[in-house]
């Protein structure tokens, strides 16, 4: 059964073009805590206006929308997790994969030591050992090593997603859940927020 989408027009009159975090958090029905994480992580775009605590963040009424409307599609990528104990978020690795492909869909087909780094949050010279001990298979030319798509894809099923670092294993989900948004329901909108864009 499909989740309902419900309908969040009415916030485009009951708000600005623009609110704050607080108003945001509100809206959300959301801790303070988890409204900054979303903003901080490019879940939910803003512009930082100050480095002041206090309603330095300036967030599109529209982007809110947008994710209200992405988090009632898709709420088990919202439940709320305990992270003061470090506990991950539990899904299958076939489920990580694809998140995995999504974050590596913005790197070409074979990449440097770098990209894998940027791509995966981990240190080169994490990556450099991979390759040293032979953890993952890479193409060496000229001295620098180059790693294609397939190589990770397999070495993160060889070894499972859960024996990645929590800090990795957090930045792929973040990043893969950004590009969802961005495609699943930015585009998808787009039309409909076009419609009201004469207020």
């Amino acid at each position: 059964m499909a989740n309902e989408i419900k309908d969040y027009s009415w916030l485009l009159k009951e708000y600005p073009e623009y609110m704050n975090k607080e108003q945001m958090y509100k809206v959300l029905h959301v801790s303070k805590r988890t409204a900054l994480e979303y903003l901080c992580e490019g879940i939910i775009p803003c512009e930082c206006l100050s480095e002041h605590r206090t309603h330095c963040y300036k967030i599109r009424t529209k982007d809110v929308i947008r994710f209200l409307k992405y988090r009632d599609k898709h709420p088990h990528d919202y439940i709320k997790r305990k992270t003061r104990n470090k506990a991950k978020v539990t899904i299958t690795d076939d489920e990580f994969i694809k998140a995995l492909e999504l974050v590596l869909d913005d790197y070409p087909d074979v990449l440097d030591l770098n990209q894998v780094a940027e791509a995966m949050d981990y240190g080169s010279s994490a990556v450099t050992k991979w390759c040293e001990k032979n953890q993952i298979k890479y193409l060496k030319s000229r001295g620098c090593i180059y790693i294609p798509k397939p190589s990770i894809i397999e070495f993160v099923r060889d070894i499972g997603s859960q024996k990645l670092t929590q800090r990795s294993y957090e930045h792929i989900l973040k990043r893969a859940n950004t590009i969802r948004i961005d495609r699943s329901v930015g585009r998808d909108n787009h039309n409909y927020y076009e419609k009201h864009d004469e207020t």
